[in-house]
């Protein structure tokens, strides 16, 4: 058991199994040793004055455990290097947006998903911070992904009681 003061609504597993990252309230996740239960790291973004404290509401770790993402309900993806624990990019659509609910990485972790409450999928390009692409097709929340092993495909699900098969561009 990992014993936590500040939540861990969603939670991933590293690919090695090594480490659990869960993701809070107020853009803090909290790394964790599966073997031992002991809190490793705590990673917090460094938010603008005013910045709405927001929930996490998904969370993803890399395909090499090097990298994680985080979806909140401040309508932003945090892209976490977990070796330094910085955010590198803080993700955003054009215009206000909405909150993210789900994410996960393309299978070579080149990209970063995420799920949206405004029905859409966005795709970003991890190393520059630009959204490439978006992907329409849900009528509410999409709550879940996960991309094929061979990074060909993205399986998604919604509050509109669907799931969808996406090709990747």
């Amino acid at each position: 058991t990992m014993a936590t003061t500040t939540g861990g609504r969603n939670v991933a597993l590293s690919p090695d199994g090594k480490f659990a990252l869960a993701g809070t309230a107020g853009h803090i996740l909290t790394q964790w040793d599966v073997a031992t239960g002991a809190l490793t790291k705590t990673l917090t973004a460094k938010l603008p004055p005013r910045a709405p404290v927001g929930e996490c509401y998904g969370i993803a770790i890399s395909p090499d455990g090097k990298f994680a993402l985080s979806a909140s309900n401040d309508r932003t993806v945090r892209y976490w290097d977990l070796t330094s624990g910085t955010c590198l990019h803080t993700l955003k659509t054009a215009g206000y947006g909405r909150p993210f609910s789900a994410v996960c990485f393309t299978a070579d972790g080149l990209r970063g998903i995420a799920g949206c409450s405004d029905n859409n999928i966005y795709i970003w390009d991890l190393k520059t911070g630009k959204l490439l692409h978006t992907l329409k097709g849900h009528t509410a929340r999409v709550l879940g992904l996960t991309v094929s092993k061979n990074g060909k495909y993205l399986l998604s699900g919604s509050w509109d009681n669907s799931i969808k098969l996406w090709q990747l561009p």
